[in-house]
């Protein structure tokens, strides 16, 4: 049998994370894991706590939490919610884009623990926006500061 110590360091999971990043982004993977860093700061209740999203009164809380519990009660009973009865003396559900019900990422949503996965996709969708603005200005720009800036 092989000796299995670790002898470098860099052998572990973060040495295993830092090649993957390196390998799809080359130079960029500092910056793209700044900003990773930067949405762990930022969402550190929302991911590691019982928090509620910053400013409470928004949508999210008010109407995007009781559509898809809606949505994910309908469906565990075996019904699809075309129709939201409770808003507008009924709006169509299926159809509207606030709803997501096609929108692969909400199918988490449908897990128990929804407001648990509604403030993680908001964390995880300014994470990919941030990743993908700055990979977009640097593409666009080819300088270094606007690209800081733009993710």
């Amino acid at each position: 049998m092989a000796d299995c110590e670790l002898k470098d360091p860099a052998s572990g999971l973060v040495g295993m994370v830092r090649a993957r990043l390196e390998r799809y982004f080359g130079a960029r993977a500092g910056a793209v894991l700044a900003l990773v860093g930067f949405n762990l700061l930022f969402f550190r209740k929302e991911y590691f706590t019982q928090a509620i999203l910053h400013g409470s009164g928004t949508d999210v809380v008010s109407y995007q939490y009781p559509v898809l519990d809606f949505v994910r009660g309908e469906l565990m009973s075996g019904r699809f919610p075309f129709v939201l009865p409770h808003v507008f003396g009924g709006q169509a559900l299926h159809a509207a884009g606030q709803a997501g019900i096609t929108y692969p990422p909400n199918w988490l949503l449908m897990l128990p623990g929804t407001f648990a996965w509604i403030k993680l996709s908001v964390a995880v969708h300014v994470l990919v926006a941030s990743v993908l603005a700055f990979l977009l200005a640097e593409r666009l720009m080819r300088r270094p500061v606007p690209e800081a800036w733009a993710g």
